[in-house]
């Protein structure tokens, strides 16, 4: 009843704000947009997000060896509580959070969930909760009570203190965007003060720029899939504004760059951070005309034999 009273009435306040927003497109639909959960994942998915979701559940209890370490002790010490303990409630607290967390993680890896490292937040205490357990039987049947015991969880304590240091200065591999967004606010700005109407395409980004943009932003913003669709929507926009191109700067933008090449817009190098460029496009009939005018202006000023 503790557990789901609160859970059925906060997705009744939820499905309820939903209604009352009087959209089309409900909350579900925004939700799976861009992660759908209706279908298992493929043969070469399998291995490829095991791997994923083990590395984030590595650092439930700090570094991934402390993590490990913990667990083996507090399975193994789990099963023998299960074969050797007389009373039925502990054995069966047991049996309850490890089939829960079998079965979240077993979902998450089966079915198409992306792999956030956010989307492990509810099954956290329950790994901790059920490492604690068997160490809590481990100190009960082997270490006793008085100071070898109490001796053991500062040494636990101890243990720990590494990894919580390093999680608070961000020094460990989840949470947050890991940097990758740094200057996206900077590079906002700069596209902010572009004229009106400004087209940007943003692959990359997304809601993100979005965001820094602003919600009344009043440049165009828009996604394609692969360079293909991209120069082909481009070269159908009429329109004379102005037009650029973010890219993270640690991505492969050579194709990106190469397809709008041959298309005949001409890229350019405008801005540049620590995380991120911006090239500007100038469409095909443009670019050839400057290409027209520096061509005849180098011909009447350039030195004999050039």
């Amino acid at each position: 009843g503790r557990f789901f009273l609160p859970l059925v009435f906060g997705l009744a306040l939820l499905l309820a704000w939903d209604v009352a927003r009087g959209q089309p497109v409900s909350l579900w639909a925004l939700a799976t947009a861009h992660n759908d959960p209706r279908r298992l994942i493929r043969s070469d998915e399998l291995w490829p997000r095991l791997l994923a979701w083990l590395h984030q559940v590595g650092w439930f209890a700090g570094f991934p060896a402390v993590t490990v370490g913990l667990s083996g002790v507090g399975i193994t010490a789990l099963l023998r509580r299960m074969l050797h303990q007389a009373r039925y409630r502990p054995v069966l607290i047991d049996l309850l959070l490890a089939t829960y967390l079998t079965g979240y993680l077993l979902l998450h890896w089966l079915l198409a969930f992306d792999t956030y490292d956010r989307y492990l937040l509810p099954v956290l205490l329950v790994v901790v909760l059920l490492i604690a357990r068997g160490l809590d039987w481990i100190g009960e049947q082997w270490i006793g009570a008085g100071r070898l015991r109490r001796f053991a969880g500062k040494v636990l304590i101890i243990g720990s203190l590494g990894s919580a240091l390093a999680a608070s200065f961000g020094q460990i591999p989840l949470g947050g965007d890991q940097g990758r967004h740094t200057g996206i606010d900077a590079l906002a700005a700069y596209l902010n003060a572009k004229p009106v109407g400004t087209i940007i395409y943003d692959h990359w980004l997304g809601w993100e720029l979005g965001y820094y943009l602003g919600a009344w932003s009043d440049k165009r913003r828009v996604y394609y899939p692969t360079p293909a669709v991209l120069v082909a929507d481009a070269l159908l926009q009429p329109d004379a504004a102005p037009r650029y191109f973010p890219v993270p700067a640690d991505v492969v933008v050579r194709p990106w760059l190469e397809a709008l090449a041959l298309a005949g817009f001409a890229p350019t190098l405008t801005y540049r951070n620590a995380r991120f460029v911006i090239y500007e496009l100038t469409p095909p009939s443009r670019a050839a005309a400057v290409l027209s005018v520096g061509s005849s202006w180098r011909g009447r000023n350039a030195p004999c034999g050039d």
